[in-house]
């Protein structure tokens, strides 16, 4: 059905965008609207996630580059990402294991299974909640321990 429909699409959405396609108005909606609701909840998903790491684990953050995903790397991760993701998928939390984004590289470079991509579009406490346990999880993986 899926297919179907995206080959076979009708015309109401077009005509509906159609108008603010043309002469920009679409673009300007965007750098009014979007951009700047998008950019605070990346700098307020940033500075939740600065807060809730411990200064002493090899944990850093990507650049943030206008997407709507923080990319966490956690440098030689005792665990890789997808066991990770088993972990938080039983506390609530869903990511996505960053080895899916590094297909057909080498597979023995360990950076592709210590990273995580974490979509911060939901609603902020969501986010806030999410980023709390996630830093747990990562936390207890380099302690040796079990939550």
């Amino acid at each position: 059905m899926n297919a179907v429909i995206g080959l076979a699409t009708g015309n109401f959405g077009p005509e509906l965008v159609a108008p603010l396609l043309g002469g920009g108005r679409l673009v300007e909606i965007c750098r009014r609207e979007v951009t700047p609701y998008y950019a605070e909840r990346a700098r307020q998903a940033i500075e939740w996630f600065c807060r809730s790491f411990t200064k002493d684990l090899p944990v850093y953050l990507h650049d943030c580059e206008g997407t709507f995903f923080l990319w966490v790397w956690c440098k030689g991760l005792p665990i890789d990402s997808a066991e990770l993701y088993q972990r938080l998928k039983r506390r609530g939390v869903l990511v996505v294991p960053g080895h899916y984004f590094f297909y057909g590289l080498d597979e023995r470079w360990p950076h592709q299974h210590e990273c995580l991509r974490i979509n911060y579009g939901q609603p902020a406490e969501t986010v806030r909640k999410g980023l709390q346990i996630i830093a747990e999880e990562i936390e207890t993986a380099y302690r040796g321990k079990t939550l």
